[in-house]
């Protein structure tokens, strides 16, 4: 009796080309193991076996967060560091000021953010063998917010980042007054932020500025609130939209002036959102007097974009929906079954709606369509499920057509993961590809990501590096 066995074994093309991968392996929660990159380097012309990966058990970072012996409860942001992609994990220090988390050992650096507003936020190196993280209390920022009319402006919170570290947020007082905790760095870029209570914009400045002065913070005499409670919303079809979502989103360029040594015009950004009662009349909305877009998402049928002008309507009627296109081809033949997936970009306020990703699938013509908000921006990505094709993107794009997209062949790395120090699989990991050879800003954007089954077996599609 001969024992027999099946597995998979690499068998390089001929004249194959290569490409770089980082894997990246991200344990469940309750797995107590470190997130963790396996560097690989992967031929083309065929699917690549990665092979079984036991991930390995780190160490656990232990450390108590103290201010003055006192411990601190707190956000916690861990990065490693020595690598064009980072690896960051996030935690929350409990009442004892203690954290505990699964870490690879090494160097990271860690920004602790006090829940307390009497401590500023603190950056600093860890090598994971220290067991105390000391937070100085700060230096105290102080300043003034003053409205349009030039009268304090009461409960606006107010934050800044002096370079990489934010401040606490503190929130003025009847008289305007603010006090934040913040960590001056000279010569550093400092960004300030106001978000009031009362339907102003949020202003938004950066400059060299002198925190050791009171910062004035005086919002431009022009801008007033209005409140579009009762405006009717309608559909393209001029329809009623009763229970419907809305959010809007303006931005002025000159929304104020933040004084702190040099004067510093500071930008107005206006993001809010609310629904239509049974009429489909907006519930209460404060917003400024400026130009504003408005999102508006129906229980059913395609979500849609309005302007909602200075001079505030009685109803808006949404733009008529429009079509996102593409048609998908590999080697000039039309794919079936592809996915096109959009997400709203940032700056829409689509985004400000509950998470939203639509997606259509390509015909046998290799054509998808998607009727959209017309007017909007998405991000747009492109997945095969059958793993035909690498993954697309085209990032910030207007609605219409995309035209004919050539794809580039897949290769598929497959590979299982084990738990610490065993043969067993360990289900649920996800796992991500990133570039290794692109440009540093390119490396920190994952290429594609699954997920292991219940075998720990994984497959994720790439690029196909080819032969030559």
């Amino acid at each position: 009796f001969c024992p027999s066995g099946n597995g998979f074994l690499n068998v390089a093309a001929t004249n194959a080309n290569s490409a770089t991968y980082r894997l990246r392996f991200t344990a469940p929660p309750e797995a107590d193991i470190p997130v963790q990159d396996r560097v690989m380097m992967v031929g083309g012309g065929a699917d690549y076996f990665a092979g079984p990966l036991v991930l390995e058990r780190g160490v656990t970072g232990l450390a108590t967060i103290l201010s003055s012996g006192l411990p601190v409860p707190a956000f916690v942001r861990i990065t490693s560091t020595g690598s064009s992609a980072p690896i960051a994990v996030e935690t929350y220090s409990n009442a004892a000021g203690a954290i505990t988390l699964p870490l690879q050992f090494g160097m990271y650096d860690v920004l602790i953010s006090p829940t307390a507003t009497t401590l500023a936020p603190l950056r600093l190196p860890w090598d994971t063998l220290a067991t105390t993280l000391d937070v100085p209390t700060g230096t105290a920022v102080t300043g003034h917010v003053f409205g349009p009319s030039g009268a304090p402006l009461a409960n606006a919170r107010v934050a800044l980042r002096v370079g990489n570290v934010p401040s606490s947020v503190g929130t003025t007082d009847s008289n305007g007054q603010f006090v934040v905790q913040a960590r001056p760095t000279t010569g550093a870029t400092t960004e300030l932020r106001v978000a009031p209570s009362n339907g102003l914009p949020t202003l938004v400045a950066s400059g060299q500025f002198d925190l050791s002065a009171n910062v004035v913070v005086n919002y431009a005499a022009s801008l007033a609130v209005r409140n579009l409670q009762g405006v009717e919303v309608r559909d393209a079809n001029n329809a009623a939209l009763p229970f419907t979502q809305v959010a809007v989103r303006g931005e002025i360029a000159n929304g104020g002036t933040v004084i702190a040594g040099p004067t510093v015009i500071a930008r107005g950004v206006t993001t809010a959102s609310t629904t239509t009662d049974a009429g489909g009349k907006l519930l209460a909305l404060p917003v400024p007097t400026i130009a504003l877009t408005a999102a508006i998402a129906p229980p059913s049928g395609p979500s849609g974009t309005v302007a909602v002008p200075v001079a505030t309507p009685a109803s808006v009627r949404a733009d008529a929906p429009a079509a996102m296109t593409a048609t998908i081809k590999l080697a000039g033949t039309p794919l079936a079954g592809v996915e096109l997936r959009l997400t709203p970009v940032t700056t829409s306020p689509l985004a400000a709606l509950p998470p939203l990703q639509l997606t259509a699938t390509t015909n046998a013509a290799g054509l998808a369509s998607i009727n959209v908000a017309a007017g909007a921006r998405f991000d747009v990505r492109i997945v095969d499920p059958l793993r035909r094709i690498a993954p697309m993107e085209r990032l910030d794009v207007a609605v219409g057509a995309l035209g004919t997209l050539a794809a580039t062949k897949a290769l598929t790395i497959l590979g299982n993961t084990l738990q610490p120090g065993s043969t067993s699989p360990l289900a649920n990991v996800g796992v991500q590809v990133f570039c290794v050879q692109c440009p540093v800003a390119q490396q920190q954007i994952p290429l594609a990501q699954g997920v292991s089954d219940r075998a720990g077996v994984y497959a994720i599609s790439v690029a196909d590096p080819g032969t030559h």
